[in-house]
């Protein structure tokens, strides 16, 4: 707490802390999907593609959730707003959830939100085509963004 807002007089106990982050997490019924629309937005253009792919996957042992896992391998699609401004490269709390599912073995690829939002309909699918072919580039291996 005193890291990230050290103009704060008052310090919070750890249990009003641990019972807000509580009450957080169980109305967001967990750390899940942030942006659950737009992640059915997604899945619905994917399903007229004919890709398969899974929604609102649990990541176990951990407190995540993937917004897409495309195929049978650990592929996901992740809808975020937490991207920088002018390259749209993942920031944050985002960048630290990427680097923890790529330790456990997942390629992730961002759709920033804004640019989703932003697309006519008859692009989405060219975008998502284009977004499924870095996974091709991609290695299996875990390496840096």
């Amino acid at each position: 707490q005193l890291l990230q807002f050290p103009w704060l007089d008052a310090k919070l106990k750890r249990r009003c802390i641990e019972a807000g982050l509580r009450a957080w997490c169980l109305h967001r019924r967990g750390f899940g999907c942030p942006h659950p629309d737009e992640v059915r937005a997604v899945s619905a253009e994917l399903a007229t593609m004919g890709v398969s792919h899974r929604t609102f996957v649990p990541v176990k042992e951990t407190p995540y959730e993937v917004d897409l896992a495309v195929g049978n391998r650990k592929d996901a699609l992740l809808v975020v707003s937490e991207t920088s401004r002018n390259t749209l490269e993942p920031v944050g709390s985002t960048l630290l959830q990427i680097k923890h599912l790529q330790d456990r073995g997942w390629r992730c690829v961002v759709i920033p939100r804004k640019a989703w939002l932003s697309l006519m309909p008859e692009a989405r699918a060219s975008y998502l085509q284009t977004l499924l072919s870095s996974f091709r580039q991609q290695p299996t291996s875990i390496g840096k963004l």
